[in-house]
């Protein structure tokens, strides 16, 4: 839903602050052995994650690895290397998760488009199938609590069009085209407090997008269950932006003809937040676009603002 830019740390940068805070010789010779094998994996990883393709990743089931003879590459040592090092508080590879989790704060959560903040790291690729990738920094996510703890788990795709968004390697289109859409729904013209719903669809174009594209937007929405916390995010706002355009209304009525307040309204409260530098697809957008093209919403039907007893 939402682009970042990648991590400031190569694999090997932290491979190399793991193998800082290891206190066994023997711990660190394993370590040194299966760099080897781990470094050029990063290379792979990228061109799989800019082609869409990381669902054809080889789990560490798939990889040709005799662990009885490489035991330093075996499953438990690696997926400890996040566990015992990114994590712990006290192990210079700490540094890593930190940056990681303070470079998106300001951004947050990329997977729900800004929702959250990020608290956790998320494993793209989960490190229950893919240990091997426990400390890529391409694989490292900065999430919310909501969405690194919902659906996702330790699922990952098996077919195309089965993947959800990646926020580092992506192509463009996810995060500059428009693809979620909204529709602004009378509820309850009696309730001046909440007459009305915004609803979210996701709604990829057809020019210049791929079915598989498509598919992949759509499970990305579905994944993060979207339209739900979408539609709530939008419901706690929609009083305000109805206060406001009654309000205006009510002011300028006696000035303006019913045509002119609507383009007025338009002008003053929508387009800025329209035109502003919120990404593509933020809730908030998508609603003023919404509300913009909307007839009922902008003819006040929720309160009849245009009478004068």
């Amino acid at each position: 839903m939402k682009k970042l830019s990648e991590p400031p740390y190569c694999f090997k940068d932290v491979l190399n602050k793991c193998l800082d805070g290891m206190r066994r010789e023997k711990d660190k010779t394993d370590l040194l052995k299966a760099t080897k094998t781990l470094i050029p994996m990063e290379s792979q990883y990228r061109e799989s994650g800019k082609e869409g393709s990381l669902f054809e990743f080889p789990t560490f089931d798939d990889l040709d690895i005799d662990t009885s003879i490489n035991p330093e590459l075996n499953r438990e040592r690696l997926a400890y290397l996040y566990a015992g090092n990114l994590r712990s508080m006290k192990k210079p590879a700490r540094e890593v998760y930190n940056k990681i989790i303070s470079s998106a704060r300001k951004q947050r959560c990329p997977f729900c488009g800004g929702l959250g903040t990020p608290k956790n790291i998320d494993h793209f690729l989960p490190i229950a199938h893919f240990p091997q990738l426990s400390v890529l920094p391409l694989n490292l996510i900065p999430s919310c609590r909501d969405c690194n703890m919902g659906e996702k788990g330790d699922g990952y795709a098996t077919e195309h069009g089965e993947q959800i968004l990646h926020p580092y390697l992506d192509k463009d289109i996810f995060y500059t085209r428009q693809w979620v859409f909204a529709q602004y729904l009378i509820s309850d013209i009696s309730d001046p407090i909440e007459p009305a719903a915004i609803i979210y669809i996701a709604a990829p174009p057809l020019d210049g997008w791929s079915l598989v594209d498509a598919q992949r937007a759509i499970k990305h929405f579905s994944d993060f269950d979207l339209a739900s916390r979408y539609s709530d995010r939008a419901s706690d706002h929609l009083p305000e932006i109805i206060s406001q355009r009654n309000s205006f209304y009510n002011d300028n009525r006696t000035l303006l003809t019913r045509d002119e307040l609507e383009k007025e309204f338009v002008k003053t409260f929508l387009t800025p937040v329209i035109n502003s530098d919120l990404f593509e697809n933020h809730w908030k957008k998508v609603m003023y676009r919404c509300l913009s093209k909307s007839r009922s919403f902008l003819q006040g039907i929720t309160v009849d603002v245009y009478t004068t007893t």
